[in-house]
């Protein structure tokens, strides 16, 4: 599964662009994010790229969960969104 890094400056319409491709391609993607404002940015390009996967006839479904890591020796909490595609209304 491929992982995107999401940051505060990331452009939600090029980051859910870059989703729906792989989505379509390899049908998961795993976001990552450091911060409330990188998480405020996946989460508004996972709800554009759920618009985009609608042209197609498909849905996604989300799984978010925590993890630590260690950057610059300060321990920090991470954010990743893994993204399946499902057929339209699978996730009901």
């Amino acid at each position: 599964m491929k992982t995107i890094r999401v940051s505060s400056t990331t452009k939600c319409v090029l980051l859910a662009n870059s989703m729906t491709s792989m989505l379509l391609e390899t049908g998961t993607v795993q976001l990552s994010a450091i911060g409330a404002a990188a998480v405020n940015q996946a989460v508004k390009g996972v709800a554009i790229a759920r618009g985009m996967m609608s042209n197609y006839g498909h849905d996604i479904v989300c799984r978010p969960s925590f993890r630590n890591t260690f950057l610059d020796g300060v321990e920090k909490t991470v954010m990743d969104i893994s993204i399946e595609n499902c057929d339209m209304g699978c996730a009901q």
